[in-house]
């Protein structure tokens, strides 16, 4: 991930440095059909000036309308700083998501470890039904509160 965080800081902090322009001097000299792929925001400021380009916005991709094209493909710089927060976002999720996950692993972990002392401690009692009953209650409660 460190070379995606160095990316997304270069195309922040070079804001203006002519990647766009690139970008389409580069296309210009292209004489085949291809991809060109801008951010939602910038795509109503591009002109399709160039006829062999078909532009798409990052959501016309995440709609599976690259399927059935085999065409190369160029980002510009607003689709890139698109990818870079949606990738951002997407790992804090899952960073997220993990420390819940773990969160309810040490928790069943904590149940096991009280039920094996429990059963240890009470395999002698003589009503082990109204006890079991009581045991169940309790570990219904636990699981529907930490929605496991």
């Amino acid at each position: 991930m460190k070379s995606l965080e160095e990316l997304y800081n270069y195309y922040f902090c070079s804001r203006g440095a002519g990647h766009t322009e690139l970008m389409k001097k580069g296309s210009e000299n292209y004489d085949k059909k291809f991809i060109l792929v801008v951010g939602s925001s910038a795509r109503p400021y591009i002109k399709n000036e160039n006829l062999n380009a078909t532009i798409f916005t990052l959501n016309d991709i995440a709609s599976y309308k690259l399927r059935g094209l085999k065409y190369p493909i160029i980002f510009d710089n607003s689709a890139m700083m698109d990818l870079f927060i949606e990738i951002a976002d997407e790992k804090k999720y899952l960073k997220d998501e993990n420390m819940l996950l773990n969160s309810k692993i040490e928790l069943l972990n904590t149940i096991n470890s009280v039920l094996r002392d429990i059963v240890e401690i009470d395999t002698n009692r003589k009503n082990k039904k109204t006890w079991l009953k009581r045991l169940s209650n309790w570990i219904q409660r636990v699981v529907n509160d930490n929605n496991l």
